[in-house]
């Protein structure tokens, strides 16, 4: 059973807690343990009222009942029944026309597949001597809940039909999902096939992503994950129904990205919608980048000129090392910042400098204010900021909500492109994580001990990623590596594959991504490989020349082709890496990072190619890590290994080159430098015939 609220928020509503109770305690006998059970949730707008049930049972054995709870026990009960039984209709009627618009939930036009009925827990009431007037059943104990479940007992809902039902109640029919594909004339087991169940499994919410929006907030909150577990989901959604409960309240809600904008009004007004027949009222909801201008609002921008003071421009400070870093501290240091808002929204927070930040905080009002923030977004930065030495000594969240589920790829996939980031089975791991909660934090169980020399043991369990690929493709198939000799041959390799998913495989050119890890000869690449493609009628959408546009990143019937840069925060089903052997050269920091972010854009399945020793490596790595899926299983390194880590994360690849020249310097003159340098730059030339 799925109780969707806490232990806190019930001992606050005896009455609902006693249910609650009573339903776990005897979950089998009364058919539940399927059940999923939701505490004042969902929220409908009737005219200008709010409303919502106390407890909400779906049930794959009985259908869906809408529950009250009162304590009511003497006096004009009848009189407190009725009222009870009032409101129970509002939110009857409401959730009754959600789930009869559904037409998978529809018997025929008029009647759903299910029973869906009210209830009143009075657990206060006598068992005797009581005329209850109201037409919903009053339960009062575990033998009239008992009796009262027994009366709709019917044929089990079917898997779908029950998370149908889920779906409607918890707003996932908000989430941006493509239609399902055409299969006509395409193999059972195709690709095309296999991203319609992986668009399914994944258009529904995770546990703890519910906590993360349904729970009210009253109090400065952290949303973390891993890239791809829905943190703007989240937060979205978590707008929307503040919004909801609040309608008069001030809200902004903001990002770092600018494309992002649409997206994130896109998704509050779908998730609004959900509950409410109308738009949401932007005139109370803003939505706005950090930074702003004249023409564009921005957090930074209406807090200066609310509080009188000359906006700074970037032009004004592009000299500083950390321009938004300055304009934000220097706002805070000559102002007494005001509570602005009710309730402040901040999206990537791991981009923002910790004084922006600060700034969000001191607008919101009694410090309502929640910040998504992407764990590890930079594989090498293993710790996040503390929120005390963002916020102050001393500062506490109501609540830090960890969302383990990482929705963007296999599972096969994030740990390959974990164990390539590390540089767990290459010479040397170049970074790590040092407490078993950390790794905990990011959806991983810790096997075994981080303790120098020791064996450690690090799982991916399968319920923190979506499995449908997983379930339907073997881990060969998932993850290809192809080690060529020349350009021809990798290019080639490359088209044919790329042909073989849209013209056998039923994908649509725009599901394919295809990267060049290699910077210096991606205009060659891209080049070659479009000649190939359009010889089968296949368009190019090349994003290459110009990294970092505000183009769409996807073009309709065009194959994707991009930087790596370029790729970042994007995706493709079929995601295909040339010129690994750019970044496997010589492993280092950076390149591990970047071969870590062109993996983790693979939301299905990833074909890695290069060219000799390098990619030899890359792939001998890669081979390692499938043969110990789901671990990754290495020796944990010491405290002296950890140090030099550390210090090389803190230098820049200039810092650590011109180290490394000056403990030659005693060897060797500039002449032997020069001509070593033209030696490896002839050695990595590649020919394009």
């Amino acid at each position: 059973m799925e109780l969707n609220t806490t232990p806190q928020r019930l001992r606050e509503d005896p009455p609902t807690e006693a249910l609650v109770s009573l339903i776990q305690d005897n979950a089998d006998a009364l058919k539940l343990s399927d059940a999923s059970i939701y505490y004042k949730f969902p929220l409908y707008k009737n005219n200008e009222e709010v409303v919502a049930a106390k407890i909400i049972i779906v049930s794959p054995n009985h259908g869906v009942f809408v529950v009250e709870t009162t304590n009511v026990r003497g006096g004009d009960y009848n009189e407190a029944i009725n009222k009870i039984d009032e409101e129970l209709d509002l939110v009857f009627g409401q959730l009754h026309g959600r789930l009869t618009k559904n037409r998978s939930l529809r018997r025929d036009k008029k009647n759903l597949k299910f029973n869906l009925e009210p209830m009143i827990f009075a657990p206060q009431l006598p068992t005797r001597g009581v005329d209850i007037e109201a037409e919903t059943v009053v339960v009062r104990d575990r033998s009239s809940l008992r009796t009262f479940l027994y009366a709709y007992e019917m044929d089990p809902l079917s898997a779908d039909e029950f998370r149908e039902i889920c779906s409607v109640l918890e707003g996932a029919k908000g989430l941006i999902v493509p239609r399902p594909r055409e299969l006509d004339d395409l193999p059972e087991n195709s690709r095309a096939s296999k991203i319609n169940s992986l668009e399914a499994e994944i258009a529904s919410f995770d546990k703890d992503q519910k906590h993360g929006y349904m729970e009210v907030f009253a109090g400065p909150q952290r949303i973390r994950g891993l890239a791809g577990s829905g943190k703007t989901v989240v937060l979205a959604m978590k707008a929307a129904l503040t919004h909801l409960r609040y309608p008069d309240a001030t809200i902004v809600y903001t990002f770092y990205t600018r494309s992002l904008y649409q997206h994130v009004k896109r998704l509050i007004t779908r998730f609004y919608r959900q509950y409410d027949d109308q738009d949401p009222d932007w005139d109370k909801l803003h939505i706005m980048h950090a930074w702003g201008g004249r023409g564009r609002a921005g957090v930074y921008y209406e807090a200066c000129r609310s509080h009188g003071v000359t906006p700074l421009t970037y032009s004004d400070v592009s000299d500083q090392p950390s321009p938004f870093d300055f304009v934000c501290s220097n706002l805070i240091e000559r102002t007494d910042i005001k509570q602005s808002y009710d309730y402040v929204f901040v999206d990537e927070g791991q981009d923002f400098p910790a004084s922006f930040l600060r700034l969000c905080l001191a607008l919101a009002r009694e410090s309502k204010f929640v910040y998504a923030y992407d764990e590890l977004q930079n594989i090498f930065q293993a710790e996040i900021p503390s929120v005390e030495s963002v916020f102050g000594e001393g500062f506490k969240l109501q609540e830090d909500i960890i969302l383990k589920k990482c929705y963007r790829n296999p599972r096969e996939v994030l740990v390959a492109a974990h164990s390539i980031g590390f540089g767990i089975y290459g010479d040397k791991i170049v970074q790590m994580l040092e407490n078993a909660d950390h790794w905990k934090d990011l959806g991983y169980e810790l096997k075994g001990e981080l303790a120098e020399g020791k064996e450690a043991r690090i799982l991916r369990p399968e319920a923190n990623s979506p499995s449908s690929i997983s379930k339907t493709s073997d881990i060969s198939e998932i993850i290809r590596v192809k080690v060529c000799a020349e350009v021809r041959e990798e290019m080639a390799a490359t088209a044919q594959s790329v042909v073989n998913d849209v013209q056998k495989e039923g994908l649509k050119p725009e599901d394919i991504v295809v990267l060049c890890a290699d910077d210096r000869y991606a205009k060659r690449y891209f080049s070659a490989l479009t000649v190939e493609l359009a010889k089968h009628g296949i368009a190019t959408n090349n994003l290459s020349g110009d990294s970092y546009s505000g183009d769409v990143f996807t073009r309709e019937n065009a194959v994707t082709l991009t930087s790596v840069h370029r790729a970042k925060g994007n995706e493709g089903y079929s995601v295909y890496v040339m010129g690994i052997d750019a970044l496997f050269n010589r492993p280092s920091v950076r390149t591990r990072n970047l071969a870590f972010t062109a993996m983790t854009r693979a939301k299905a399945w990833l074909t890695i190619t290069g060219l000799g020793e390098a990619a030899a490596r890359f792939a001998e790595e890669i081979d390692k890590a499938k043969k110990n899926f789901p671990y990754m299983i290495f020796e944990y390194p010491g405290e002296e290994r950890l140090k030099v880590m550390k210090r090389d994360l803190e230098e820049t690849p200039q810092q650590r080159l011109e180290r490394a020249l000056e403990g030659l310097t005693d060897e060797v003159n500039e002449e032997v430098v020069k001509a070593a340098l033209t030696k490896i730059a002839a050695s990595r030339k590649k020919v394009f015939k």
